[in-house]
């Protein structure tokens, strides 16, 4: 089970709250909501920051820039991949819109040969891995890849029904 931080007086420190042994009592002569533990633990040390902090707009510039070099056939699923392995090294909690972004950019890829179907089933693992179930517009990206593959030879619509 996790355990709750609570912040500990105006000093930045945090303490564990123990079951009927702390003692909490908020501090009335503070102007903020601190809250002081009475235990005999000592202060447990703020919570760290995540390693890199990636803001959205980082995020969503990267997504749109893959999206329009591949619409113009200047990305393939190797750029696809690599930005989903940035993304993941980098801790982004990914969203099921951000796959959809991958997936296509790996359609439009797929128009001028730079992305096969496998490339787009490893988008669709990397969301199932996070624990995520695609939804109407994920299914239709999916389809989008499969379209365009099918324009060139390289699969066909009953392809995206074998993935599972």
């Amino acid at each position: 089970p996790g355990s709750l931080l609570l912040p500990v007086s105006q000093s930045g420190a945090f303490c564990r709250p123990q079951t009927a042994a702390a003692i909490f009592r908020r501090d009335r002569r503070a102007s903020g909501p601190a809250i002081w533990c009475s235990s005999s633990q000592p202060p447990l040390p703020p919570p760290r920051p995540p390693l890199k902090a990636i803001d959205r707009k980082e995020v969503g510039a990267r997504l749109r820039d893959l999206q329009d070099r591949a619409k113009r056939g200047h990305a393939n699923a190797d750029d696809v991949l690599d930005l989903l392995r940035w993304m993941t090294d980098n801790g982004v909690q990914l969203e099921l819109r951000n796959y959809t972004a991958l997936l296509n950019a790996c359609a439009a890829a797929a128009k001028f040969g730079g992305a096969t179907l496998h490339d787009a089933v490893q988008v669709i693992e990397a969301l199932w891995d996070q624990g995520l179930t695609p939804n109407t517009p994920i299914l239709n990206a999916l389809l989008k890849v499969c379209s365009a593959l099918a324009t060139k030879g390289m699969a066909g619509m009953d392809d995206a029904f074998e993935i599972h």
